[in-house]
């Protein structure tokens, strides 16, 4: 398993402090303190800061999104050093980013350091094909902050913003007709996967809204394509529900739920789970429909699903797009096989 280790090619911090952890046990007793060691492993911590310029700290923040999932895992860095040693570093908490004059950016952060020289072995989870977060990347673009950093396209003015957000400082807005999201294919057809995402409900009755498809791109009435995935919401009589479906194989396999509700106004945390057994819909974390089996409903009319225009998120598929008109937040493909 390969070492996770500070990228060569970003520069090192300008400023780095660093306090040990009080490794003893010292008496409380007047007179001469008397101390007993606790531990061996010299820690502490230590204060980063860094200057980067545009396309460091977008490579910086790609590097500790992807390979430290989100600062998470521990690292190996030649960073100064009171002994000069390599030593091993975790981030303590999400680094602060300030913007500074000349397009540069000012990275502060505090590191626990690990006394042991020996870099960290971790291999990085790699089935999350999919992670699209709320937080405004560096570079100011919607980014895939999973491992696979799949490209993004965005049209329209499909674009972060601060107006609503969920569980960062902001989300994606998709607010008008001609706003959405594409990347490629994701391995949906087969196998077990979920789907997460937040999204924001705006009020009022305005029909039905799609909120992703993949495998789409085709009149719904075709019988030799069918979608591998379609998400979307419908409101009517101030009620919105949620309905997911897909085909799944050459047998023509089917899983659907429909009618699933969800709350009126506000985000809801929407996830569409798919296991051996069973395709579910949790909706705020509590199970809101389940569908066993695949509810397989045979017929050599349905095909293979045909890979056409990618994974959409916002939009329906070509001649009837129903945009989504609305913010999302972390959204998340995950597969298990």
């Amino acid at each position: 398993m390969p070492a996770i280790v500070y990228p060569s090619a970003l520069p090192g911090p300008q400023t780095a402090p660093v306090q040990w952890a009080e490794r003893r046990m010292l008496s409380a007793l007047p007179g001469p303190r008397d101390a007993r060691a606790m531990e061996r492993d010299q820690r502490g911590t230590q204060d980063l800061s860094f200057i980067f310029t545009a396309a460091e700290a977008a490579a910086f923040a790609a590097w500790y999104d992807a390979d430290l999932i989100q600062g998470g895992a521990w690292f190996a860095a030649n960073w100064p050093a009171p002994n000069g040693t390599v030593r091993v570093r975790r981030f303590a908490a999400p680094p602060q980013w300030q913007f500074v004059p000349g397009g540069l950016w000012r990275v502060s952060a505090q590191c626990e350091v690990r006394g042991r020289g020996e870099p960290p072995w971790f291999e990085p989870e790699r089935d999350v094909w999919l992670w699209l977060r709320g937080e405004e990347h560096p570079t100011g673009t919607i980014i895939d902050s999973s491992v696979h950093h799949r490209t993004i396209n965005a049209f329209g003015g499909a674009a972060h913003s601060t107006d609503q957000a969920y569980q960062e400082s902001g989300s994606i807005a998709l607010l008008a007709d001609g706003d959405y999201l594409t990347t490629d294919n994701l391995p949906l057809a087969l196998g077990r996967w979920t789907i997460e995402f937040a999204v924001f409900m705006p009020p009022g009755d305005i029909g039905s809204r799609w909120l992703m498809h993949q495998d789409a791109e085709f009149s719904e009435s075709s019988s030799d394509k069918r979608p591998t995935l379609r998400i979307w919401l419908n409101s009517g009589g101030g009620v919105w529900t949620l309905t997911a479906t897909g085909y799944s194989n050459s047998n023509g396999n089917i899983w659907q739920h429909t009618a699933v509700a969800v709350p009126q106004t506000g985000w809801a945390l929407v996830r569409v789970e798919r296991n051996a057994t069973h395709t579910l819909i949790y909706v705020d974390g509590v199970l809101a429909s389940s569908v066993a089996g695949l509810d397989g409903i045979g017929g050599s009319q349905y095909v293979t699903p045909v890979p056409v225009g990618g994974l959409q998120v916002g939009r329906g598929f070509v001649g009837n797009p129903n945009y989504l008109r609305t913010y999302i937040d972390a959204v998340s493909i995950t597969t298990e096989g």
